[in-house]
């Protein structure tokens, strides 16, 4: 009975080692496995998050030339000579003379919105001639609710990029020592819906038009508040030396910032 208990003993002790020696050979593989997962989803996520980062690099810059655009459209309007000529001499002229003036100043208003979709509105209002012109309300004597609008946004300091009033955003310039306003109106769903675009790029992500000083002017965060952490990591130091896209942590999260 011995010899025989003994030998079960030994059966058994040969069985554990063979089971030793296995995970022993398995380990290795199960580590290399392992490993090869997790560089291959941290390749993966790289890969999506560099794609998202020249994607929304893009996008960010077709939108900011888009509104350079609208902003150079803006400068040559003031710049027109009809316009010029109208404010300087707008006391002095025949009725017909002054009404062909604001036709054609109505003319290029008409060219500045239909030249972008970004466009909802353009007017521009001329001491001189005690009027305002815009594509949307036409030519009307001041005082006059667009004209009180526009001048109460104007006494904002110091001059922000973007003026806004509840749910409306406009590009507003001054010429001839203020004797000629001109403002634009831009289309807050269409922004809205560009924003989105870029928000696409990545997953759970959000976009923001804004700054620190100024506040958020839009942005597609559900949650308001969210923005706030955002401009502040947006505007610091090594921000306004850059104008590359960066990644940075705010409470957690992982932010991708293109400071434009």
């Amino acid at each position: 009975m011995k010899l025989h208990a003994a030998g079960k003993a030994s059966r058994w002790f040969v069985y554990q080692k063979i089971v030793v020696v296995f995970v022993l050979l398995l380990l290795p593989l199960i580590s290399m496995n392992i490993w090869l997962n997790y560089k291959g989803m941290s390749t993966t996520k790289h890969a999506i998050l560099n794609s998202s980062l020249a994607g929304a690099s893009f996008y960010s810059k077709q939108l900011d030339k888009e509104m350079y655009f609208i902003r150079n459209l803006q400068l040559q309007l003031l710049n027109d000579k009809d316009l010029q000529k109208l404010s300087f001499r707008g006391g002095m002229l025949e009725n017909y003379e002054e009404v062909e003036l604001i036709e054609q100043a109505r003319d290029r208003l008409t060219m500045l919105t239909v030249s972008s979709e970004y466009v909802v509105n353009a007017g521009v209002y001329v001491e001189n001639i005690g009027k305002t012109i815009s594509t949307v309300s036409g030519v009307t004597n001041i005082p006059n609710d667009e004209m009180r609008l526009i001048s109460s946004l104007m006494s904002a300091t110091p001059k922000p990029s973007f003026y806004r009033s509840g749910d409306r955003i406009f590009f507003i310039e001054t010429e001839n020592n203020g004797s000629i306003w001109s403002y634009i109106e831009i289309s807050k769903p269409r922004l809205l819906e560009a924003l989105t675009e870029i928000a696409k790029l990545y997953p759970e992500s959000e976009v923001l038009l804004g700054n620190e000083e100024w506040g958020t002017v839009l942005t597609t965060a559900r949650e308001p508040g969210e923005s706030a952490g955002i401009l502040g990591l947006a505007e610091g130091e090594e921000m306004h030396d850059s104008d590359t896209p960066m990644i940075k942590k705010n409470e957690g999260h992982q932010l991708l910032y293109y400071p434009k």
